[in-house]
């Protein structure tokens, strides 16, 4: 988000990565100096997370999926090259952006009021969901702002 000017108080930063073989072994030699680096085959299946960094600093958390599982080449191939630290990098447009959002969202209010989790769990949820809704309401602001003529 913070690619489109959004500005927000996370500090960490998602990477969103395919699930090939070649991309798994690229990340894997990329991240050669991490300690408890996760096995080669864990990044290549759905719904895997991996943090790098500590408590009350950044992080970067590698996911192998995002919510609703769209499907990374398509979102990939509509990404925008934006501008980040100097370089030019992908990431996921706008709108596919906020279907995962509202995704996300929807799953965290289920969790929130899911009494088989646990109470810190639940409240977890309820503060993603929080954030999930902020974020829907900026992502809608800057599209709303992209198609508006000037």
């Amino acid at each position: 988000m913070r690619s489109y000017g959004i500005d927000r108080r996370t500090q960490d930063l998602d990477l969103w990565v395919a699930r090939d073989v070649a991309n798994a072994q690229a990340i894997t030699r990329f991240m050669g100096q991490v300690e408890n680096l996760p096995p080669l085959e864990r990044l290549q299946q759905p719904n895997f997370k991996f943090t790098i960094g500590h408590p009350g600093r950044p992080d970067v958390d590698i996911l192998t999926s995002v919510a609703g599982d769209p499907q990374f080449d398509i979102c990939f191939g509509r990404s925008e090259r934006r501008l980040i630290d100097g370089l030019r990098l992908p990431a996921i447009n706008p709108s596919d952006l906020l279907l995962v959002k509202q995704t996300s969202a929807v799953k965290m209010e289920e969790d929130q009021h899911d009494l088989q989790l646990e109470r810190a769990d639940r409240q977890a949820a309820q503060r993603t969901a929080e954030k999930e809704r902020r974020d829907i309401m900026l992502l809608n602001l800057y599209i709303n702002n992209l198609a508006a003529p000037l």
